[in-house]
């Protein structure tokens, strides 16, 4: 009868109500009322119970340089927005922009003074990497015609909605096609992005799934110059050791930083093949997926073999927004 009791006093308890949803606390088993008073340490995951689960690209690192969104612009560590004005790719919302907008933002980055060749490959690469390493869906909504949607095609208004099964990659692809490279398609055997309204097919020749024991994944596709490229994504301890070039020391750091901020990194590279190279890697990637015994160690072993000597171009930083309030559960 206590037990029976004591769940009222909890549902009465006005410390235990949440007024915002209008919702008093529930008790759903009475058995445990003692226990509950005798908790001092409560373990729980982060993702979608502390957090909101809804990811939001926040900043990034491409060469050794840092780049922060502000006032949606990809603004450089620094210098204010009102000096960079123009010079930087707009990264605005998605619902908001369409095809041209994408061209005006990223033609006024690519014709800056402030912004070299060199520069500009760098950036353009880096979001090549981020719009083609991903397992991204997309589906094509109708519109109304008034040309609201992120890009709009050549044949009927369409408005293009990224899925994901992770928020991150989302948030990603959807920061990369603010930034003008826009990825539009998948099939079995091509990726298409547009570039300044261009559009690019890649070949898709194999994808290396992500798995807990590496903490990447990559893809390896051959660009419309014909040269076959692979793109790698994934944790800083996964993907540094892994590099031979690019700026890896200050990359470190940058992670490091967006890290005591509490934003989700993520560091991208790349490595491009020979025709030889490739030949190789086909042929023993071949071996380990047909293989009748043992096939994930096998498949393992070749991954390992086919990701190293990597180029660093640089790393992401999204924020995952604490729940309401969550502040005052610790203290």
């Amino acid at each position: 009868m206590q037990k029976f009791l004591g769940s009222f006093f909890i549902g009465w308890d006005l410390d235990l109500y949440h007024e915002e949803s209008d919702q008093k606390a529930q008790v759903n088993t009475s058995d445990l009322n003692e226990e509950l008073g005798q908790v001092e340490y409560v373990f729980t995951d982060k993702t979608g119970t502390l957090t909101e689960n809804e990811m939001q690209f926040r900043e990034c690192s491409i060469n050794g340089m840092k780049y922060q969104e502000i006032n949606g612009r990809l603004v450089p560590e620094g210098p204010t927005p009102d000096s960079t004005e123009g010079s930087l790719p707009y990264l605005g919302s998605l619902s908001h922009l369409n095809n041209s907008a994408h061209v005006t933002a990223s033609s006024s980055f690519r014709t800056s003074p402030e912004r070299d060749t060199e520069t500009i490959k760098e950036h353009d690469l880096f979001f090549k990497a981020v719009s083609l390493c991903h397992t991204v869906q997309i589906s094509n909504v109708q519109t109304d015609g008034i040309g609201d949607g992120p890009w709009q095609s050549n044949l009927a208004p369409t408005q293009l909605e990224y899925y994901a099964s992770s928020p991150d990659e989302k948030a990603l692809v959807e920061a990369a096609a603010r930034a003008g490279i826009i990825f539009v398609g998948i099939s079995e055997e091509t990726m298409e992005v547009k570039v300044l309204g261009r559009l690019e097919r890649y070949k898709l020749l194999h994808i290396l799934e992500f798995d807990s024991d590496r903490r990447r994944m990559s893809v390896i596709v051959q660009a419309p110059s014909g040269e076959k490229l692979l793109f790698a994504k994934g944790a800083e301890s996964s993907i540094l050791p892994k590099c031979i070039g690019g700026e890896i020391a200050k990359t470190r750091i940058h992670v490091d930083e967006f890290a005591l901020k509490g934003l989700r990194t993520l560091c991208i590279a790349y490595r491009q093949f020979t025709t030889k190279e490739y030949d190789d890697i086909d042929k023993r990637l071949f071996e380990a997926r047909t293989a009748l015994q043992r096939r994930e160690e096998k498949l393992a072993d070749v991954f390992q073999y086919i990701e190293k000597d990597l180029i660093l171009l640089g790393a992401t930083a999204v924020e995952d927004r604490q729940v309401s309030e969550i502040g005052s559960v610790f203290f």
